[in-house]
């Protein structure tokens, strides 16, 4: 993983596409921004902006599914 102005890079779709992500906080609530570049660092397409409580909230869900028919989902 790389740290490049307070963006971190998460690593690498199928396609290529490399997956950057930023936190960041507004009106005391946190976010979690995603950009998608390719390998000369140009952002492809738009930023992603997306509640933390909404990650957890799909992350919680798809556990639950998970524990109930005891497999992996993604």
């Amino acid at each position: 993983m790389c740290i490049e102005n307070d963006w971190l890079n998460t690593g690498q779709l199928e396609n290529g596409l490399q997956v950057w992500e930023k936190e960041y906080t507004e009106s005391n609530v946190p976010y979690l921004k995603l950009e998608y570049r390719d390998h000369n660092g140009n952002r492809v397409g738009g930023s992603e902006v997306i509640p933390v409580t909404q990650i957890r909230l799909h992350s919680a869900v798809l556990e639950s599914i998970e524990i109930e028919y005891g497999k992996r989902i993604v």
